[in-house]
This record gives C-alpha cells, sequence and structure tokens, in this order.
C-alpha cells in the first residue's frame, strides 16, 4: 500500500547522495585532463551536471522530510490509520523519518562547520552514533512487522496477547532499540572505527582491514541477515495465507446438508456471518503480505545503496 509506496520515493531519492557524489568526484578528474568548464559568475570553476544534481539533491531532501509529516498528519487525523495493526508500520515511518532529517541537519555541507573544533568532533561522534543505530532500526522495525504478521496468520493467541495492552505492544519496539544499540556500540568497539567524511558517517579507520571487517559485519547484521529472514517469513505467511484460502474455498456437502437439518436456529443464522468474516480477514493479511514485501524490496535496496556509500 501506501506507505511501502512512501518508503520505496524517499528511500530511493534521498540515497541519490551517493550518485551526485560520485559524479562530481569523475568529472572533477576529466576537468583536470580537459578544458570543457564553465566559469561561473563568482570566478570559480562549476560544471552544470553538478549545479543541476545540487539542486534536485536539495529539492529531493525537503520532499522527502515533507512527504513524511503528511504521513504522520494523516495519522493524527484519520482514525483508521491508528489501529493496532499498523503500529508497527507506523514505527518503522519513523526511523525513516529520522533517517531523512539526517539529511536535512547536512542540508548546506557535508561536514559540521561551526567554526569550533571540538564542537565539530562532537557533532560528528553524535552522528556517527546515530547513523549507525538507524541502520539497525530500519532493518529490524521491518523484520518484527514480518513476525508480527506471521503471528496474525499462524499464531493467533500470540497475537492476541501482543495487542491485549500497549504495554505488550511497545515491549517489542523498545527491544528494538536496545538491540540496535548494542549492535552498533559492539561492531565499532571490536573493529575500533569512528566516524568519516562525508556526513560524519560510521566505520572509518586508519586501517583498511578493519573498515572492511566493519562493514562486512554490519552488512551482514544489518541487510543479510534480516531481510534473509523477512524473505523465509513472507514465504511462510504465502503458504499460510493459501491454505486458508483453499479452506475456504471447500465446501463439505456432508457439512451443508446437515447444518440444512440442523434444529438450532442459532447456529443457522451465524452459519453465514462466519466464512464472510473469515474472507475479510484473509484478504487483510493478503494486502499485508503484500506491503511486507515491498518493504522489503525498498530496504534491501536503500541499505545496500547506503553500503556503498560509506564503503
Amino acid at each position: 500500500g501506501k506507505q511501502a509506496l512512501f518508503h520505496f520515493f524517499f528511500n530511493f531519492l534521498v540515497n541519490k547522495k551517493i550518485f551526485k557524489n560520485m559524479i562530481q568526484l569523475n568529472l572533477t578528474e576529466k576537468s583536470n585532463q580537459t578544458n570543457h568548464t564553465v566559469i561561473n559568475g563568482g570566478g570559480g570553476i562549476e560544471d552544470p551536471v553538478i549545479s543541476a544534481l545540487s539542486i534536485v539533491d536539495s529539492i529531493v531532501r525537503v520532499i522527502s522530510a515533507s512527504i513524511f509529516v503528511i504521513y504522520f498528519i494523516l495519522v493524527a487525523v484519520l482514525k483508521e490509520m491508528r489501529s493496532k495493526n499498523l503500529f508497527y508500520v507506523h514505527h518503522a515511518n519513523f526511523v525513516g523519518f529520522l533517517f531523512v532529517l539526517m539529511y536535512l541537519f547536512y542540508f548546506r555541507t557535508s561536514m559540521p562547520s561551526t567554526g569550533n573544533v571540538w564542537l565539530n568532533d562532537i557533532l560528528c561522534r553524535v552522528t556517527e552514533s546515530v547513523w549507525g543505530i538507524l541502520k539497525y532500526l530500519r532493518s529490524y522495525s521491518v523484520l518484527w512487522i514480518a513476525i508480527y504478521r506471521l503471528t496474525a496468520v499462524k499464531h493467533m493467541n500470540a497475537f492476541r496477547f501482543i495487542n491485549k495492552t500497549k504495554l505488550n505492544l511497545l515491549a517489542p519496539i523498545l527491544t528494538l532499540w536496545v538491540l540496535a544499540i548494542v549492535l552498533y556500540v559492539s561492531t565499532k568497539f571490536v573493529f575500533g572505527v569512528s566516524y568519516g567524511s562525508p556526513f560524519c558517517i560510521d566505520g572509518f579507520s586508519n586501517r583498511l582491514d578493519m573498515t572492511i571487517g566493519y562493514l562486512t559485519v554490519s552488512s551482514f547484521l544489518a541487510i543479510l541477515f534480516p531481510f534473509g529472514s523477512i524473505s523465509v517469513i513472507y514465504a511462510l505467511i504465502r503458504a499460510k495465507l493459501k491454505q486458508n484460502e483453499a479452506k475456504l474455498s471447500t465446501k463439505k456437502p456432508s457439512q451443508t446438508k446437515s447444518r440444512a437439518h440442523d434444529s438450532d436456529s442459532s447456529l443457522n443464522q451465524q452459519q453465514p456471518q462466519v466464512r464472510p468474516m473469515k474472507r475479510q480477514e484473509l484478504n487483510k493479511n493478503k494486502k499485508f503480505s503484500y506491503q511486507l514485501i515491498s518493504l522489503n524490496i525498498c530496504y534491501i535496496f536503500s541499505l545496500t545503496v547506503s553500503f556503498i556509500v560509506s564503503f
């Protein structure tokens, strides 16, 4: 649905920064070898392609943040979007919003430039930690949505328990945040990495083997493992939904005949309502499964691009 499309839109677009940086580096090298450059009004040299990409990048950041704001306004206004079934989807979108805001903090610069070296270092260390934690939160938030939907179709008692109280709903969210912090801190200190450039991104080390080791391990923990697990869970959900659909489509003549002669009128009145209710629930779960695989594909793409820009 809409959540998946939103994710695809801004996760794809905000990561355009990598392409701009790569093109800028390539064109800068070429400009040193050729004379095909344009002199701007200030007397400096600036390639028109880079100027255009910079403008597009700035517009995309603002649009991405605006869409998130509109989304959460709709959540606040529309009652149907505040259902418990969408709670974890909203959390995943909130984490995505934080990711977009990080790009807005570096709207005009790729590194802190307060004029105070000590303050710049502090800001970069904070930024490094936020990048590192969000990296895990984004993927494991979607993984939890997959687990949550799996309980809805296969383990109804567990699903009811999660939805029973607000504390039960919030407990997995708190667990996700703690897990993301633990994974980030542990990998950071094991490999002894710090922040790099641009955007004070996490994973820099003077030793190339430590950088590669950190990126390899963190990419496995933040990309391969969670999204591989999501794919398996999606397959389980699809198999269960097909099984339930087959059961609903199958009519047993003997049971139909016995119900026709049943003397209990209340049973006869309730029976026609059961199948439409189950069909409606089945359709709802199928819709959620489509959204789940859409989110999975979008996040795989987004985090893969993040891995490339980190490297």
